[in-house]
């Protein structure tokens, strides 16, 4: 299932514009298809959604945007200085630019038809920069210009719209260039005029940002954006280690960096924190890590896998637009005051209750990525024994009984596998990485547990590990170590976890990667473990195939594709019960006949049989009914 450009063909569908071939060569296909402008996706029922327009997304590396989506979340900034409802994100591709950029035309209080004074100035080039940053959180780009217009470029079109391809095409023309400068020139004497970093904070801020993005720290002043140097998320990462480290300050919160692009926000939020950990308060353990904030629709909970973390989400949650929050849930024990979970049970009981705090009124939406897949499902029966409604559970690549594989997990393959699902070695070498490990180590061929020597083996794999991606995720050997505890802690708990009960009203959707080598094929692994997964559920159901192994599914190669996937299954959640799920046909032994007659005589049958024929048979014959002629009918 995936989303694209609709278009159609029939009887009913017109051939071309009158007198206009060049609108006519634009609008169909060399075959004679109409490009409706829209993007649709098709669901695994056969039933089209329409996702937006085609000119109204931005296509950003491949991955698209609604424009109305940025729009939106810029006007809830409550920025000052925008006239309301004036705000237009315009997608434009710069001369020699690989990827689509975009701009942000919009209408300011202060009039830029005329002169303007340095008060004016100042005041504009402030709303600029909120603009910027709202945009910016909102995509994860920031865009190429930000440019109040005066109110003649903002004329509507017979439909009643503002062109944004005309917004763009003005701009890109140099009709605004003047303009441009100006306020460039303002831009610049306001960076002029910001002094360097001043206190601790700030002097490791700026170097940090300086070593991450390999930038002199003296071009940097507060005003900068952290995207304006093409941050990703692997560069997040590294800002986030760094930053802790420098600032002594543990488990900074990931939408810390997201929301407070700028480095003077940043700073400022950075202080805050610093100041309110430094009165020797302990923070009470909180599962939630918040990876998008905005949206109208009830927010995503996802689980983390089994090894604890859910940096996995960070770039699932970042191209999921599916007008919703997104947070992930961090397993518990990282911390050094913390103990990890002693059961399954006492983890889902923590989880549920943190799910319930954060969004007390539901529907929940909850998934998990392969043990957290199983935390899932039991978070989810304890909110619908609380009379709680959850719409939709995902299960990411589990199956239901996953004791064997529990016990499979001693120590050592714990480490192993931490250190495959980081990419610190390839998947196919952890065969020769343990023998290798028990060579050196050989009181691990007959462990199961963490071994006297764990200390030495961690440093040893460690030291043995591909450095260059240590370096990349800025992993140290102490948390590297902790890590292993985390995760061999969690795979503890799975051991003695044997699934009851059933999910009685979500739509469950278990998504299938091509599992372990020692899984068999994706096909054997859906028939024989996954698909046990039915007889824990009342509801609806449903099997999805993903692309990707299962460690690889959520990578950068295939995190798109499977948001689009997601993205689906979620949508179809909010369907009609009945309709979520198609209902099987039964077998018959005659043709349903649907007498007509019957709905003036007796509504509730003739019902009956329109239900009979069109939802359990798929088809019937319709008899008495006015206007068809009698051999018709017949």
């Amino acid at each position: 299932m995936q989303e694209g450009q609709l278009q159609v063909s029939g009887p009913t569908v017109f051939r071309k514009y009158y007198n206009d071939s060049q609108a006519t060569n634009a609008s169909f296909t060399s075959i004679g298809w109409f490009i409706t402008g829209d993007i649709a996706i098709v669901d695994l029922d056969g039933n089209i959604s329409l996702t937006a327009r085609e000119k109204d997304c931005l296509n950003i590396n491949g991955v698209k945007y609604p424009t109305l989506d940025i729009e939106r979340d810029v006007d809830s900034a409550e920025i000052d200085g925008i006239l309301k409802a004036s705000i237009y994100v315009c997608p434009m591709r710069l001369p020699g630019a690989p990827s689509e950029t975009y701009g942000v035309f919009y209408q300011h209080q202060i009039p830029v038809d005329g002169p303007l004074n340095n008060d004016e100035l100042v005041r504009i080039v402030a709303t600029n920069r909120a603009i910027k940053a709202a945009s910016t959180i909102s995509c994860g780009q920031s865009p190429h210009v930000v440019l109040p217009l005066p109110s003649p470029f903002f004329v509507k079109t017979a439909l009643g719209k503002v062109s944004r391809s005309a917004l763009s095409s003005a701009y890109l023309k140099g009709t605004c260039s003047s303009l441009e400068q100006q306020l460039s020139a303002a831009q610049s004497r306001s960076d002029d005029t910001e002094n360097g970093p001043s206190g601790d904070i700030e002097h490791a801020v700026f170097d940090v940002v300086s070593s991450v993005f390999n930038v002199p720290s003296s071009s940097l002043h507060r005003s900068l954006n952290l995207f304006d140097f093409g941050a990703s998320s692997l560069d997040l990462m590294r800002l986030k280690q760094l930053l802790q480290e420098r600032l002594s300050v543990s488990d900074l919160p990931t939408i810390g960096l997201l929301k407070h692009p700028e480095l003077g926000p940043l700073c400022d939020y950075l202080s805050l924190l610093a100041t309110s950990r430094s009165k020797g308060m302990s923070s009470s353990y909180d599962p939630l890590v918040c990876l998008h904030s905005e949206g109208s629709q009830p927010p995503l909970f996802l689980i983390h896998p089994g090894v604890g973390e859910i940096l996995v989400f960070i770039n699932l949650a970042r191209v999921l637009n599916d007008d919703r929050p997104v947070y992930a849930l961090r397993a518990r024990g990282f911390d050094n005051d913390d103990k990890a979970f002693s059961s399954l049970d006492e983890m889902a009981e923590s989880y549920a209750a943190a799910i319930k705090a954060r969004y007390p009124q539901g529907p929940y939406y909850i998934a998990g990525y392969s043990f957290g897949g199983a935390v899932a499902f039991e978070v989810t029966k304890k909110l619908e024994s609380e009379g709680r409604t959850v719409a939709w559970l995902g299960i990411m690549n589990l199956p239901p009984h996953i004791q064997f594989r529990m016990h499979e997990l001693v120590w050592l393959e714990v480490m192993i596998n931490l250190c495959v699902f980081l990419a610190l070695f390839p998947d196919g070498e952890s065969g020769s990485m343990i023998a290798q490990v028990q060579g050196h180590f050989p009181e691990l061929r007959s462990s199961d547990s963490e071994p006297s020597c764990a200390t030495d083996v961690i440093k040893w794999v460690f030291d043995h590990s591909d450095q260059a991606r240590l370096d990349a995720l800025q992993l140290k050997l102490p948390d590297f170590e902790r890590w292993i505890r985390v995760a061999y802690d969690i795979s503890c708990t799975g051991r003695s976890y044997e699934p009851s009960g059933s999910v009685r009203g979500a739509l469950t959707t278990i998504f299938c990667a091509i599992p372990l080598h020692s899984m068999g094929t994706r096909e054997e692994f859906k028939a024989d473990r996954l698909s046990k997964w039915a007889d824990f559920c009342q509801g609806p159901y449903e099997m999805v195939d993903v692309d990707g192994e299962h460690y690889t599914m959520l990578s950068e190669t295939h995190v798109s594709s499977f948001a689009e996937r997601l993205r689906g299954a979620i949508g179809r959640s909010q369907l009609p019960k009945d309709s979520a799920i198609p209902r099987p046909k039964l077998d018959f032994d005659a043709i349903p006949i649907i007498d007509f007659s019957l709905y003036s005589s007796d509504k509730g049958k003739y019902f009956q049989q329109m239900q009979y024929a069109l939802e359990d048979v798929g088809f019937g014959i319709l008899v008495n009914a006015p206007g068809f002629e009698d051999t018709f009918q017949k």
